[in-house]
């Protein structure tokens, strides 16, 4: 006899949110090369400011925004991409290898979309990066579930 699986609304707004994510990382791929140093400029005169604010002497230049841009996106998407494997399975690095081919597939499409855009240019060096932001997202959220086992373990 089979055992039926009913789907929650956690594991559906999660799974939905992951793949939203990815269409927004690949959507930032297809913007060309004018938009996207405008955006980065954008970002680096926010930051910039709130440096300045805060008595922070610290001098960003536009490729630390975008290298760290790219790596904050992927951290953001390794943390969304465990957490709806924890949805579904409450021990999520029992899928570290699917999680990791996952983001790394995400961050070489990502870099390949780049390859036809009129001035944007794909790169292992960002595939890289990439890679790297995901792993330390979803090794934060491998923490974040073992602290909640440890501490519901401890209840029981």
């Amino acid at each position: 006899m089979r055992k039926r699986h009913s789907v929650s609304l956690f594991q559906v707004i999660i799974t939905l949110m992951t793949f939203l994510f990815v269409a927004f990382i690949f959507i930032h791929s297809t913007m060309n090369a004018e938009d996207s140093g405008n955006e980065s400029l954008a970002a680096l005169g926010i930051l910039q400011f709130i440096f300045q604010s805060l008595g922070i002497p610290l001098e960003l230049t536009d490729f630390i925004v975008r290298k760290t841009a790219h790596f904050l996106e992927f951290a953001v998407l390794g943390s969304l991409a465990t957490l709806s494997v924890y949805a579904y399975d409450k021990r999520p690095w029992k899928k570290a290898l699917q999680i990791c081919f996952f983001t790394l597939a995400v961050a070489v499409t990502d870099e390949t979309i780049q390859l036809f855009v009129p001035g944007r240019s794909g790169r292992v060096q960002d595939v890289w990066i990439d890679f790297l932001g995901a792993c330390c997202g979803m090794l934060i959220l491998f923490l974040i579930c073992w602290m909640l086992a440890k501490k519901k373990k401890r209840r029981t």
